[in-house]
């Protein structure tokens, strides 16, 4: 079978799919890019992916719009991520197989009050124009299914899926004399740093001395934060990773990671290394990536904005070293078993031919499998029920 992806570069989360896909069909596959490779990725440390043999620079082409229609013609399925919109409309013009990979796309989480404007140009778009075209969703994110189906969009077409960074060796957690919650995000709005150095506050005197609190990233609100931390004497740290290598420097020494971050977080990838390297998530039920946690197994979740429920699971875990170095060698085996790159690169060439084939989907769980709908709600109330 021949791929072809559309995305705007080759960026690190989806390079270890690329790599498997371009394996598996033998070099019958192409990442068509429409942009250069990221400035700030590049500043960061990762090497321009954009050079990789399987990669075509639609925009070092004459006419981008033009080769990839050309792609498309000689391509048995087609892949659109994030990329402009003319894009998907060309690989649905074309009559393939299409696989559309999304994140949850109501982003302020309040599905009470979705402009009617927005959800009516969701329906025209993607349940009306695509009702009887070959076009399936592959849903990223938690929500995504959810947000979806509020339009009627992909009924019976939309697929479990995620993002896979790549997986990094990792051997060893060391027992720190004083266990590191960390806090890592980009230091804005939507990532909320400021219920960090909130719950450092509620926290008992004896917990805050028997504990190391880092924060690291970088951002707008980064000043603002360190002040605060600063005015009020918390026992926090704060770091800035100038390269990748200092990020998962800080990643490695984590025995519990935080992440506070609201409905703009439409994935999360952080929480993918966190879980690498073997620390014990508590993430926010906002968070688009929250799917990768079985709570109280593999990690914790609490209600986005409780930041009594955040509190009472930092304290559970710092309470119990054991439960919390066992729950973090499980979340790092679910990522090895389950959520990468290679598992999502051969389940989903498994979709695409059985769909081409006339056949449902080959999986009844895990990855590739037909997506369930799960609620804000649904997340909630995992959050507060123990195996």
């Amino acid at each position: 079978m021949k791929i072809t992806m559309f995305v705007n570069y080759a960026d690190p989360q989806i390079l270890p799919f690329a790599r498997t896909l371009a394996q598996e069909t033998e070099g019958n596959f192409t990442l068509a890019a429409t942009e250069p490779f990221s400035k700030d990725l590049l500043a960061f440390g990762y090497p321009d992916t954009n050079e990789e043999p399987y990669v075509v620079r639609l925009y070092e082409t004459a006419g981008p719009l033009k080769a990839a229609a050309s792609l498309a013609e000689t391509s048995d399925a087609l892949i659109y991520a994030h990329c402009p919109g003319e894009y998907f409309d060309l690989a649905v013009r074309s009559g393939k197989p299409v696989f559309r990979f999304s994140q949850h796309i109501y982003r302020n989480g309040d599905l009470r009050h979705i402009p009617l404007k927005m959800k009516a140009s969701y329906y025209l778009k993607h349940t009306v124009a695509l009702k009887h075209k070959p076009v399936y969703l592959m849903c990223i994110g938690t929500y995504t299914a959810q947000d979806f189906s509020l339009t009627g969009s992909y009924e019976g077409r939309m697929f479990e899926f995620g993002e896979f960074p790549e997986l990094l060796p990792f051997d060893f957690k060391p027992v720190h004399e004083k266990p590191c919650v960390l806090w890592a995000n980009d230091f804005i709005p939507s990532a909320h740093p400021e219920v960090f150095p909130d719950l450092v506050r509620t926290l008992p005197d004896p917990m805050k001395h028997s504990l190391e609190f880092v924060m690291a990233g970088h951002g707008e609100l980064l000043e603002g934060i360190r002040r605060d931390i600063e005015q009020s004497h918390l026992p926090i740290r704060i770091t800035v990773p100038v390269c990748r290598e200092d990020l998962h420097e800080v990643l490695k020494n984590a025995d519990i990671y935080v992440m506070s971050s609201d409905y703009h977080e439409g994935w999360g990838n952080t929480l993918n290394l966190a879980m690498n390297f073997e620390a014990a998530p508590v993430v926010s039920t906002a968070v688009g990536s929250n799917k990768l946690i079985d709570p109280f197994r593999t990690g914790m979740l609490y209600e986005y904005g409780n930041t009594e429920a955040l509190r009472e699971r930092i304290e559970e875990l710092a309470g119990s070293p054991e439960k919390t170095r066992k729950m973090g060698q499980l979340a790092a085996a679910s990522l090895k078993k389950t959520w990468n790159g290679e598992v999502g690169a051969r389940r989903f060439l498994r979709l695409a031919e059985a769909l081409a084939s006339g056949r449902p989907s080959p999986f009844e769980e895990g990855l590739c499998r037909r997506a369930e709908i799960i609620t804000q709600k649904d997340r909630i109330l995992a959050s507060r029920k123990r195996h």
